[in-house]
């Protein structure tokens, strides 16, 4: 904890989100979506509703939301279409083959919710959070749940996208605990990961989704 302490201690938040907006391939394929769509209610509803189906994929996170963006980029979608265009999309996504009736079934599930919260989508700039909240309820799953979690970075994203503003996501949200994370945290000797990485973000003041993106795309560019 102490090496990654020292390197993050020195870090400002604002270069961080501009670090985001400039090299994570998830926030350019929102970017360049926004620029089609320019609905502030009907990309948040796309995006939400792909993060929370956005697991065991067939191919790299950064290439589904490449195809989830310019699949989306192309079609004319509406308030009224919106439903059945992303199940068509889920259906015959390359990059996401896996528990496809299962993702469909969760979408249907938490489908009103994301609509009702992203037509308020302005109220969610100052409480990122309620968006986990309403989620955990709807789905019936915890608040620690990767997918939560990672729904929540996703609504901060769009909304830095839609408003034009650099603001963090919420503190109290933890990293998503996938795979990728949990092989880290055991590289570090880390043997309680969710409080490791908790302590990290307490210490450094930096919110665990935004520590997320610098571990994911900082390998990545390492790489």
């Amino acid at each position: 904890m102490d090496m990654l302490y020292d390197i993050m201690k020195g870090l400002n938040l604002d270069d961080i989100l501009a670090f985001e907006e400039g090299y994570d391939e998830q926030y350019l394929a929102i970017e360049r979506l926004y620029q089609s769509i320019q609905s502030p209610s009907i990309i948040l509803q796309l995006v939400i509703l792909n993060s929370l189906v956005c697991y065991q994929l067939s191919c790299s996170g950064e290439d589904y939301w490449r195809e989830f963006s310019n699949y989306f980029s192309r079609r004319n979608v509406s308030e009224q279409s919106l439903r059945e265009e992303v199940i068509i999309f889920l259906t015959n996504s390359r990059c996401n083959k896996r528990l496809v009736k299962q993702k469909i079934a969760r979408l249907n599930k938490c489908f009103d919710c994301v609509r009702s919260l992203a037509r308020k989508w302005r109220e969610l700039i100052g409480n990122q959070e309620l968006l986990a909240r309403r989620l955990t309820s709807s789905l019936n799953t915890r608040l620690s749940s990767k997918t939560i979690s990672f729904a929540v970075k996703m609504l901060n994203y769009t909304l830095r996208i839609i408003s034009g503003r650099r603001f963090p996501a919420p503190h109290g949200i933890d990293i998503p605990m996938d795979s990728r994370i949990l092989r880290i945290s055991r590289l570090l000797g880390v043997d309680k990961p969710r409080r490791f990485w908790r302590e990290l973000s307490g210490k450094t003041n930096i919110p665990q989704l935004h520590i997320d993106t610098l571990i994911w795309v900082g390998y990545r560019l390492a790489k």
